[in-house]
């Protein structure tokens, strides 16, 4: 699981050291809440593949990572 996430990491250029809530909350406060696609991406495929694959992903997980894309767009379109 690992190997594949990293390697999926990899083919996006994913070069993003600050991940998870902290990620979350610099964006709100540098960006107006703009999250990149690539980001999204990486999160979801990450997070699938950790789940499915049994590997511990904390106490939110990808939740967090995964909701606050998904409130950029709807507030975009708002």
């Amino acid at each position: 699981a690992a190997f594949l996430i990293a390697s999926f990491a990899s083919f996006t250029g994913f070069k993003q050291y600050r991940l998870g809530i902290p990620f979350v909350i610099h964006r709100i406060s540098r960006h107006y809440g703009q999250m990149p696609l690539y980001y999204t991406l990486n999160q979801f495929v990450g997070g699938a593949l950790a789940l499915i694959r049994g590997v511990s992903v904390g106490r939110d997980g990808p939740s967090v990572p995964m909701g606050a894309p998904g409130a950029s767009i709807l507030a975009d379109k708002l």
